[in-house]
């Protein structure tokens, strides 16, 4: 199908998706008027009937406050499937949006993990625009909770991340194993299941959407930090127990013996009125507010229907047969029990109801106890549900590219130990496919001088390159139409920029960048380097000496790479390296304009266009 057709098939679902959104929002309308007419009649009867002893107006007034819950019930039910009709027209919404530059608006692109990874991948992960701002990451992210999009970011810079792991320690092991070929493959079997259970993954993502709406807060909780059942915690259930058992029990036996007119019906008012004071008082800390505990019950409350969701269906790849597993251990009876705390907690949308039963029955101290048996049986498994609905979130965003691209596919990953990368039109994921110019990429060990005209596209091959290795590597489909990648480890020198604070120049940078390189030869790993405009901080003289000398020592049987430069004398050392060839990006004039093919070619490049593009910006020569 074309990116058009794509498109169109995505407005249709979500006009479809719209028509009953606007039909329950009506109903949810009637229903809001309904319960207080409702209300008001009940309220109004009942009273009359009381205060003047007619039956009748009693019998109608019960009657009405009955209609009343049982639309307030009703109501819940309607609002619940509105917020998931909602949550699925966001989504439909979202996916059109990634045809146009409208991705750019969405808010999470990952910059707290850019801004917490250590210098290294920040660099590589700011040169292929992976995260942050218009990043890749923010195109395809579709997780909620942090342990998904921490799963993401971390599947997204393996091509790059793990560049001094040599088997040496558990978690350098970890790390090389996930950038294997069985680790990879598996990846790979995950997305590829949940691109053909379509129906299955737009409903795993109006879900996401839907524990978003409810809470968002709760889903930034942190896996390792979901096991908190301290003796403070104890104590204070215990406490809760003591003050709860008193207070109600004194209260409806001062019922009782009001009823047989042994004390005044002022005691048992007095006792409910405290019982309210007490329970608005205690309201912050038994629903959560000050409790870290109770955040749980909103992340699980939140993602109950995403975890059974999930828990309710059989598949064929390993990786999600293990997240199913992991969420089926004790989660089914874990999650009902959650429905029961979920729906009690809801009542607080309604501060009538909710002030109602907090003076009758001491509602919300209910609630926290009716919690705290539930964390003691099943707090130690949070983190390992948290962690398997987190990995599902990476896997359903991974399955992104597979949504929206025409021309895309699974790579296969090659045993060889050479470096091997080897594209059929290849382009960035980031250029809509019916603007950006798709080119071939086959390299083997070696290094390959790309030359050629500013803006004539050297730059956006690299990190087409480079993100589509990233995609790779993580289990994702990639924007060829044929695609094989060994093993490797990827270096990069892009975007580089100075740093005031530590005294360093955007050459000196550059210069730690390549030294990285040259240093990282020595392990006889294969590895792919992606240096744009090699040296382009010092001046010509320099730049050539070193930039040879740079090549030289990069141009190793296990090592394959480009190199963009505009100085034609690097195209000389393929002359005398058998491993060094030469590639350019040329322009070419119509009428008197500047035009680019944005093709990769053969050979060096033998225009130059800088005096041309300085004419254009108004720029006197």
């Amino acid at each position: 199908m074309t990116e058009s057709g794509i498109v169109e098939n995505y407005i249709k679902i979500r006009e479809e998706v719209n028509e009953t959104a606007i039909k329950l929002n009506a109903e949810t309308n009637r229903l809001s008027f309904g319960r207080l007419v409702s209300f008001a009649i009940g309220v109004i009867a009942v009273t009359v009937g009381l205060v003047d002893a007619k039956t009748f107006a009693l019998i109608i007034g019960i009657v009405a406050l009955i209609c009343f819950v049982v639309m307030v019930v009703i109501s819940y039910k309607k609002s619940d499937r509105l917020l998931e009709v909602k949550a699925s027209l966001e989504v439909y919404d979202r996916y059109i949006k990634r045809f146009s530059d409208e991705w750019k608006e969405f808010d999470d692109d990952g910059v707290e993990f850019l801004e917490a990874s250590d210098s290294y991948v920040k660099e590589v992960a700011m040169d292929l625009d992976l995260l942050g701002e218009d990043s890749l990451y923010q195109y395809i992210n579709v997780c909620g909770s942090y342990s998904g999009k921490e799963k993401l970011y971390k599947y997204l810079i393996l091509a790059f991340s793990n560049r001094d792991a040599i088997a040496d320690s558990a978690e350098s092991l970890d790390s090389i194993f996930m950038t294997s070929k069985i680790a990879i493959e598996e990846r790979q079997e995950a997305v590829r299941e949940l691109n053909t259970l379509s129906e299955l993954s737009y409903k795993l993502e109006t879900l996401i959407l839907k524990a978003k709406a409810r809470s968002k807060k709760a889903l930034l909780i942190k896996p390792e930090t979901a096991v908190k059942n301290d003796d403070n915690d104890k104590k204070f259930t215990m406490i809760v127990a003591a003050i709860t058992i008193i207070l109600l029990g004194t209260a409806w036996i001062s019922v009782i013996l009001a009823a047989l007119k042994i004390v005044s019906f002022l005691v048992p008012t007095v006792l409910f009125v405290l019982i309210f004071i007490v329970s608005q008082f205690m309201d912050g800390t038994f629903m959560g507010v000050s409790s870290e505990a109770f955040s749980f019950v909103n992340y699980l409350a939140a993602y109950e229907e995403f975890l059974s969701e999930i828990a309710n269906h059989d598949y064929n790849a390993d990786a999600l047969k293990r997240i199913k597993s992991e969420i089926a251990k004790d989660s089914d009876k874990a999650i009902l029990g959650l429905k029961t705390i979920s729906g009690a907690i809801n009542l607080r949308a309604n501060p009538l109801v909710y002030g109602l039963l907090c003076t009758v029955v001491f509602y919300n101290a209910l609630i926290y106890l009716r919690f705290a048996s539930w964390k003691s049986r099943y707090i130690k498994r949070v983190p390992k549900w948290i962690d398997a609905a987190g990995e599902m979130e990476a896997f359903l965003s991974l399955a992104v590219i597979g949504r929206v691209k025409s021309t895309a596919s699974f790579p296969k990953i090659l045993e060889d130990t050479r470096p091997v990368i080897d594209c059929e039109e290849l382009y960035h994921p980031l250029i809509r496919e019916s603007e950006v110019v798709s080119n071939p990429c086959h390299v083997k060990e070696g290094l390959r001088i790309i030359t050629g005209s500013n803006m004539s596209g050297k730059t956006t091959y690299l990190r087409s390159l480079g993100v589509n290795v990233c995609l790779a590597y993580s289990g994702a489909m990639v924007c060829a139409r044929d695609a094989s990648f060994s093993v490797l480890k990827m270096f990069t020198s892009m975007r580089v920029m100075d740093d005031v604070g530590k005294g360093i120049s955007s050459f000196y940078a550059e210069v730690l960048r390549i030294k990285a390189m040259s240093e990282y030869v020595k392990n006889k790993i294969p590895m792919l380097v992606l240096i744009d405009e090699i040296f382009k901080g010092t001046n010509s003289a320099d730049r050539i000496i070193g930039a040879k000398g740079v090549i030289g020592t990069l141009a190793k049987p296990w090592v394959c790479g480009m190199i963009t430069t505009h100085d034609f004398e690097l195209c000389d050392l393929s002359e005398s390296h058998s491993n060094i060839s030469n590639s350019h990006f040329d322009e070419y004039f119509e009428n008197d304009e500047l035009k680019f093919e944005y093709k990769i070619k053969d050979g060096r490049c033998v225009t130059t266009n800088a005096i041309h593009i300085l004419k254009m910006a108004g720029i006197n020569i």
